[in-house]
C-alpha cells in the first residue's frame, strides 16, 4: 500500500507538459520525415499539367470532405483550371461551357471561323 501512496506521488509530479511537447515535436518530426517531405519533392518534378490535375483533384477532395462535414463554408461545383507561365501566359487546361455545345452547333461554327 505504501509503495501505490509513492507510486502515484511521483506520477503526479511528473510533468505532463514536457512529456506532452516532446511527444508532439516527434510526431511532427515522423510526418516530416516520411510524408510531408517527400510528398513535396514529388510536386517539385511534376509538370504543369499535373499540377493543374493536382489542383483540381485537391478542389474535389475539399468539396467531398466539407460536404460529409455538413459544414456551412463549401466549395463545389464545375471547376475551371488554368496555367499561368512566363513562357506560354494563361492557358487553359480545363474550362465549363455556360451551355451544351453539341445543341448550339451554329454558335460553336460561328465561334470557330473567327
Amino acid at each position: 500500500m505504501e509503495k501505490d501512496v509513492k507510486l502515484a506521488k511521483q506520477i503526479k509530479s511528473i510533468d505532463s507538459e514536457v512529456l506532452l511537447n516532446d511527444f508532439m515535436e516527434e510526431i511532427r518530426s515522423i510526418q516530416l520525415e516520411n510524408h510531408i517531405n517527400p510528398l513535396m519533392s514529388t510536386i517539385g518534378t511534376l509538370s504543369k499539367e499535373d499540377l493543374s490535375e493536382l489542383a483540381e483533384s485537391l478542389i474535389y477532395l475539399t468539396y467531398l470532405k466539407r460536404r460529409m462535414s455538413f459544414s456551412e463554408e463549401s466549395v463545389g461545383g464545375p471547376v475551371d483550371v488554368a496555367i499561368i507561365t512566363k513562357g506560354d501566359g494563361f492557358i487553359w487546361m480545363k474550362r465549363k461551357h455556360y451551355f451544351d455545345s453539341t445543341l448550339n452547333h451554329s454558335f460553336i461554327n460561328n465561334y470557330l471561323k473567327k
